[in-house]
């Protein structure tokens, strides 16, 4: 009996090798980015604030995040090592985005620092934000004992069901989304608080509709 491997005539469709190129050229990106807004922070006012520092930890979790993506997509050959590192990647994957997300809800902090009523909302959802990914990265790493366990089902131990961690990750994913509407529309919730004009309310609107698109 021939098997399915290399040498048939069967067509590599995987793409793995493009998912870690443009993996790679996003987080170059975002690095790169995130440098420039940090040096044009401090030429131009002089100091950094806590959405500049959030973030700034949010470019490092998400660096280590890569770098294990890096290393599952390295080892396409050895499953046991692609699933161990696909389960240590999701909680520094799961952090950078929650991250990213507290650090532009500080960002509208300061914009709305005198009307009560938003700070309290952006404070909500920002901790809110925090806490859901912080569940979700427990569970993650919790779910069996011992850890290794998660990626090798040979060891001793024990896991819960299937059904918990997927109600968690459905949760987790159905909230990431309201948090990223949320955020995406937060500025034409606030547009007329913030007293700015009809005339330039204009990049407001195209800024929400882009980032919800």
């Amino acid at each position: 009996m021939s098997g399915l491997g290399p040498g048939n005539d069967v067509p590599d469709v995987t793409q793995g090798p493009a998912l870690l190129g443009v993996s790679v050229t996003m987080t170059a990106l975002a690095l790169l980015t995130s440098i420039l807004r940090f040096c044009v922070r401090v030429r131009i006012n002089r100091k950094v604030v806590w959405d500049d520092l959030v973030l700034g930890v949010a470019m490092l979790f998400g660096l280590i995040g890569a770098i294990m993506t890096l290393v599952e997509g390295a080892n396409q050959e050895n499953m046991t090592t692609v699933i161990k590192f696909d389960y240590l990647s999701q909680p520094w994957l799961s952090l950078t985005s929650a991250l990213s997300k507290v650090s532009i809800c500080l960002f509208f902090l300061r914009l709305v620092s005198r009307i009560r009523a938003w700070k309290i909302v952006l404070g909500a959802q920002a901790s809110m934000i925090v806490l859901v990914s912080l569940i979700y990265c427990f569970t993650t790493l919790l779910q069996c004992r011992p850890l290794e366990k998660l990626w090798n089902m040979s060891v001793d131990g024990e896991c819960w069901g299937m059904e918990v961690q997927h109600g968690i990750e459905y949760f987790q994913g159905a909230y990431d989304v309201f948090s990223g509407l949320f955020i995406a529309l937060f500025p034409l919730m606030v547009i007329r608080d913030l007293g700015i004009s009809r005339g330039l309310r204009l990049p407001f609107y195209i800024l929400s509709i882009t980032s919800v698109v």
